[in-house]
């Protein structure tokens, strides 16, 4: 299984969520979805589109297969198994498929290089300042 726990980069996260204990808004528990959601849709990006580890590094070149373009999308199996995980205390995002797990750290012993599109990158640490303050300006409103 590949999956990325992100309760470790929720430091400030935890700060505010104190902060906010007694505020009654619909949207306090939905927090972690939306973030969870952003993380998700940014890893279903870099599996489908831009082909690049979370660091930005671009992936050794894919194979083609005649009538299917990349080997990656013969069947959709392993991009529609990427999920994100929520128990309203931390957020995974990944996949309990054993192949995302050798795509996204290699496996030398039959060539497959490293393909990384778990991960968290700068672009999400971005994206979840922003998601975290449009949720807080929302549940802070009068």
């Amino acid at each position: 299984m590949a999956f990325l726990d992100l309760i470790e980069g929720f430091e400030d996260l935890d700060r505010w969520s104190r902060s906010l204990e007694g505020v009654q808004n619909p949207f306090q528990a939905d927090l972690l979805d939306v973030v969870g959601e952003r993380l998700l849709s940014n890893v279903q990006r870099r599996f489908e589109y831009t082909k690049e580890d979370p660091d930005g590094s671009a992936w050794d070149p894919v194979k083609r297969d005649p009538g299917f373009g990349s080997i990656l999308y013969r069947t959709h199996e392993l991009y529609d198994s990427l999920t994100m995980l929520n128990d309203h205390r931390s957020i995974a995002v990944g996949s309990d498929d054993v192949r995302a797990a050798a795509l996204n750290f290699g496996r030398p012993e039959i060539n497959l290089p490293a393909r990384g599109f778990i991960g968290y990158a700068k672009q999400d640490a971005d994206d979840v300042a922003e998601v975290t303050a449009e949720w807080l300006e929302e549940a802070l409103q009068p």
